[in-house]
Formats: C-alpha cells, sequence, structure tokens
C-alpha cells in the first residue's frame, strides 16, 4: 500500500484487506512516515517563528499561536518551538529526524543533553558528543538513549551531575487528587535514587500471583505496581514504620454508624481524608481495627468518646499466626505480617472474636474474601477452608488453608 495514497484519505485504507507481511512492512513504512512528517512540522514552526508570522496576527508568541490553531497543550506547544529552534542548529540531528531515522522524542534527549554541556567544553568535544548521541539514537529507543546522556554528563562534569541530581531531589513531589469517581489520581516526580529505592521496594511486592482459581496473573504490570503500592502502605502502618500524627500511628480513620455496620446498608463512612465510602468496605476495614465508640448529637458532634479498643487482642492474633503461618488463602501465603484478621461472622453481626471465628488473610484475599463470592469456614479440625463461588467451581468443594495444601512426596534415593 502506498504510503502517500493511505495519508490522503487515512479513514478510507482498509487494513482488512493487507497480508500479514503486508500490514507489518505497512506500519513500519507509517512509523518512518511520522517521524519525517514530525521534522516537517518542526521546521515548518521554526520557519513561522523565525518570520514572526504568528505575532503579525496578534499572537502572544508563536507557542501561544500554536496552542490556538492545533489545539496543543501550552506546555506541548512550547516545547516544539523551542526543540524546533535547536535543531536549527543541529542540522545533522534534524537531517536524521527528516529522514525518518529516529523520533522527536530522540531529538529532544539530544537537544537536553548537549544544553547541559560545560560551557567550556571546546567544539570539538561538543561535535563529538552529538555524533556520539547521535549514532545511539539511531540503534536505540528515547529512554536507553536518555540514560547514556546522563552516563555522558556524568563521565565530563561529574560536578554537574552532582548538582543536577540536587535539583532533581528538589523537584521531588507527590499530588493525590480525587477524580471524582471513586479513583484518586497519583502524580508526581522522583529523582533518580529515589525512584531506583522505589522500584526495588515495589519490585518483590508486584510480582505475579496465581489468580483465585490458580491461572496465571492477568493483572497488568502497571496494576500490579499500584496494588504493590497500597500493600507498602499498609506495612508501613501495620508495623508503625512512619510518625503518627500526634496521637496515634498512621492508619485510615473511618467513622461510620455503628447502626449501619450492623446492618450492612445505611449512611456511607466517611474517611478522613477522602471523604464517603461504601459500608461493604467499612465492614472489610472494621474486620481488624482498633475501635473507638462516639456518642453523637444530632449535628455530629461528640458528646462521649468510650475507651479505644483492639478488636482482635495481641495474644490472640499471635494464636492465628501460630495457627495460619500468614495468609491462609488457598496458594497464597504471605506472611503475617502482611496479613488482616478477617472475621468469618462479623463482630458487628455478633460473630465471636475467638479463634474459633478468625483467619489471616492478606490485603488482597481479604477483599477477595469479602467481595468476590468466597467462603471461610472452620472445619472439624479447627482449621480454615474455603470454598470458591460457583464460576470458579460449580461444585463449591472446599479447599484446605495455604499451609495445610497437599505436597508432593520426596523421591526416595535408596
Amino acid at each position: 500500500m502506498e504510503i502517500a495514497v493511505a495519508l490522503a484519505e487515512p479513514a478510507g485504507v482498509e487494513l482488512w484487506r493487507l497480508g500479514t507481511d503486508e500490514l507489518r512492512a505497512f506500519a513500519r513504512e507509517l512509523g518512518t512516515t511520522v517521524s519525517a512528517i514530525q521534522g516537517l512540522q518542526l521546521r515548518t514552526i521554526t520557519e513561522i517563528d523565525r518570520r514572526g508570522a504568528a505575532i503579525e496576527l496578534g499572537a502572544a508568541n508563536t507557542a501561544r499561536w500554536l496552542t490556538d490553531v492545533s489545539h496543543v497543550s501550552p506546555g506541548a506547544a512550547s516545547r516544539m518551538v523551542q526543540l524546533g529552534l535547536a535543531l536549527d542548529r543541529l542540522p545533522d540531528v534534524a537531517a536524521a529526524l527528516d529522514s525518518g531515522a529516529l523520533l522527536s522524542e530522540h531529538a529532544e534527549v539530544i537537544v537536553r543533553v548537549l544544553q547541559q554541556l560545560p560551557d567550556d567544553l571546546p567544539d570539538d568535544g561538543v561535535d563529538a558528543c552529538r555524533t556520539y548521541l547521535l549514532e545511539a539514537a539511531l540503534a536505540e529507543d528515547p529512554q536507553a538513549l536518555n540514560r547514556r546522556g546522563r552516563e555522558l554528563l556524568a563521565r565530563i562534569s561529574p560536578d554537574d551531575a552532582e548538582l543536577t541530581e540536587e535539583h532533581a531531589v528538589a523537584r521531588r513531589e507527590l499530588r493525590i487528587s480525587d477524580c471524582g469517581d471513586g479513583l484518586h489520581k497519583v502524580t508526581g516526580w522522583l529523582d533518580t535514587e529515589a525512584a531506583e529505592l522505589a522500584h526495588s521496594v515495589l519490585s518483590p511486592l508486584a510480582k505475579p500471583r496465581p489468580a483465585d482459581d490458580g491461572e496465571r496473573d492477568t493483572r497488568s504490570p502497571a496494576k500490579r505496581l499500584g496494588d504493590a503500592f497500597v500493600d507498602l502502605l499498609g506495612r508501613a502502618a501495620d508495623h508503625a514504620c512512619v510518625p503518627g500524627e500526634g496521637y496515634a500511628r498512621p492508619h485510615l480513620t473511618l467513622h461510620v454508624r455503628a447502626d449501619a455496620l450492623a446492618a450492612g446498608h445505611g449512611p456511607a463512612a466517611e474517611l478522613t481524608f477522602l471523604g464517603p465510602l461504601s459500608i461493604a468496605a467499612a465492614r472489610r476495614l472494621a474486620c481488624d481495627a482498633e475501635i473507638t465508640p462516639m456518642t453523637l448529637d444530632e449535628n455530629g458532634v461528640p458528646l462521649d468518646v468510650g475507651r479505644t479498643t483492639y478488636v482482635v487482642s495481641g495474644g490472640l492474633r499471635r494464636a492465628l499466626i501460630a495457627r495460619d503461618r500468614g495468609c491462609a488463602f488457598p496458594g497464597c501465603g504471605r506472611p503475617p505480617g502482611w496479613c488482616h484478621a478477617h472475621h468469618i461472622v462479623h463482630w458487628a453481626d455478633n460473630g465471636d472474636t475467638a479463634l474459633s471465628n478468625l483467619v489471616l488473610l492478606c490485603g488482597h484475599h481479604h477483599r477477595v474474601v469479602h467481595h468476590h463470592g468466597w467462603a471461610v469456614t472452620i472445619g472439624d479440625d479447627r482449621q480454615p477452608w474455603f470454598t470458591p463461588p460457583a464460576w470458579i467451581d460449580p461444585d463449591g468443594t472446599p479447599r484446605p488453608a495455604h499451609q495445610r495444601r497437599h505436597q508432593p512426596q520426596l523421591l526416595s534415593l535408596e
């Protein structure tokens, strides 16, 4: 398929008519063409800026005009103008972009690294760095090229590299934004050292784990990393690894009416920072919690505050750990420090807080048991048994706890 014909009327391209080899070839050629078009776009923007064509129309600058006519964000427009002006002074890099041999992201990395070179570096040294980066860009993706650029700067000017790292630390930030649909967006910046620490801590927590039916973990890497982040926060709170707010170690603080908690429905519970939470989630969180009873007036003002108590005492938790050894959910076995004490019959439903009504579950499987149809019972052997929902096992065959799963016999060497 001719690229020029396809670009003239993209909506009319019938990809289903292409054989697999043709489709792959078309994708490769299309990628090269898109890169070349990006180069042409940057040269066009640069020419508009050089002529002052945008200002003639009344725009404050070329970036502002580009935002208005192309509907790109102001930040993206400014980056395009700056990149185009920089490439105007780097004809070999611009030519490689025009030919489709590299992406605009490659060009951005090359420009950024060259701009960070020491001012006293001789011209032949700058030329050597540019050639080195351009050759690398032709063979590597932009992320690998960025790493190579940082290594180059560290070798040429170690003092500047240290200063850059300090600037990165100063820019470290994290934002948690309420999206209004039960989700909260986490965005921010980490310096290289902090990002490496985050990877090293979260990586073991983000390993794939079997699904409830024993099949492979279908979560995406991003989903696994998000779950690992929540696991890490829970572990830090449980083990008091971070300071509290002056009165208690950090945990979720949940406000819920006792009658709603017992009935399983009613007015939503309330979190301190982020507001409403479903009663179903409140019951799960209350399974293993510190409870502080309060009597409120009609305006929600506390009249009386009772004594805070642990639902599951320290001695009972030690007995629970001795029996279950960790998460009891079949196939899990996460260590006790990661686990909650789940009431099989919720204490709000008059269930006993006793070994015969408790089971250790990690955060993930605590949610599974509360919200996804698994049932837990204590058998005649006084051990937990797990019955899967019908969509996993229509026969509803109970499964033993993780530490009591069947182990194959060792081969005899005699």
